[in-house]
This record gives structure tokens, sequence and C-alpha cells, in this order.
């Protein structure tokens, strides 16, 4: 019984020496270039992939207070939706305010001794 395997074996078994084992150095450099492209294809096809998923997934809308009272004044958003998005931008602000400057935002509860604690 012959295995897939053993064909290739077959083939090259009537030819010379030399010309077998350059035939077989051609069958695999085929192969390596062929698996080459294939990983080169497939982490292209991973990055772009991972790419359109993470980009869709950061996507946030962002919007100046100028642009909530122009919400507000056109009647799109009610008082208390202005109110929380005015609060929401004001602390995002006030984060990058802090984080820029290198020193961690006040603790609130800094006031508060050890004996208290306890």
């Amino acid at each position: 019984m012959l295995s897939v395997l053993s064909i290739p074996v077959l083939l090259f078994a009537e030819k010379s020496g030399n010309s077998v084992a350059l035939e077989l150095l051609a069958a695999l450099g085929w192969l390596v270039g062929i698996s080459i492209a294939l990983c080169i294809v497939g982490v292209a096809a991973y990055r772009h992939l991972y790419a359109s998923v993470s980009s869709s997934s950061q996507q946030v809308p962002t919007f100046s207070l100028s642009d909530l009272r122009r919400l507000r004044d056109e009647g799109q958003i009610t008082e208390a939706e202005y109110c929380r998005a005015r609060s929401k931008v004001i602390g995002e602000g006030q984060d990058a305010i802090d984080t820029a400057d290198g020193e961690p935002p006040p603790d609130e509860y800094d006031d508060v001794s050890d004996a208290d604690a306890r």
C-alpha cells in the first residue's frame, strides 16, 4: 500500500542524485515561500479586523460647552440632560488638567486623621 508521502519519493527515485536534490530544494523553496506569504496575509487580515473593532468601540462623541448650550437652546436636549452633560465635560476637563500637572487629584479624605478613621 502506497502512502501519500511515498509518492514524491517514487517520482524522484528514477532521476539522478543531483537532479533529485535540486528538485527537492526547489519544492522546499516553494513551500517556504507560500508559507511566508500566507503568514503575511494572515497578519494583515488580523490587523485590519482588530483595527476596525477597536476604532469603532472607541468612538465617543465629544461636545464642547458651547455645543451643549446650543443643543439646549434649540430644544434638542432638556435642561436636565444639559446639566448632566455639562458636569461630565467639566469633570473630564478637570481630569485632563490634573493629569497634565503630574500630580494626582486631591483625595477627598485627606482631612480625615487616623484617629477619626478608627
